[in-house]
């Protein structure tokens, strides 16, 4: 998906091109939910890429509940490893909003002296 960055500087994925093709009837479901699981899949990976182009950037952690999604875990996991990039996935804590409250909580501990 082409990607550019809005005023205030953050970089954005321009999904318009992707809805035609989800919204086909004439395509089997199979086949648009792969389209769109591979695109977010590549765009995720597009979107680390300009990042690291602008910025020492070794690896990508991916978190969140949609990366319950073994689909998309897998696909990403496959496209990160062919550029060469780590991707790293939860393993000990829940990929959703669980592991986001432990990240606020190390980050609140990491701020204090």
């Amino acid at each position: 998906l082409p990607l550019g960055e809005d005023g205030d500087g953050v970089l954005r994925a321009d999904w318009a091109p992707l809805v035609p093709l989800l919204a086909d009837a004439r395509r089997p479901v199979e086949a648009r939910a792969r389209a769109f699981h591979d695109t977010l899949a590549r765009t995720a990976l597009a979107v680390f890429e300009a990042v690291r182009a602008e910025h020492r950037v070794g690896g990508v952690g991916a978190t969140g509940g949609v990366m319950q999604n073994r689909v998309l875990a897998d696909r990403m996991r496959t496209l990160f490893a062919g550029a060469g990039t780590d991707l790293v996935l939860p393993l000990r804590l829940p990929a959703n909003d669980a592991g986001i409250a432990f990240g606020q909580i190390v980050e609140i501990g990491a701020r204090r002296d």
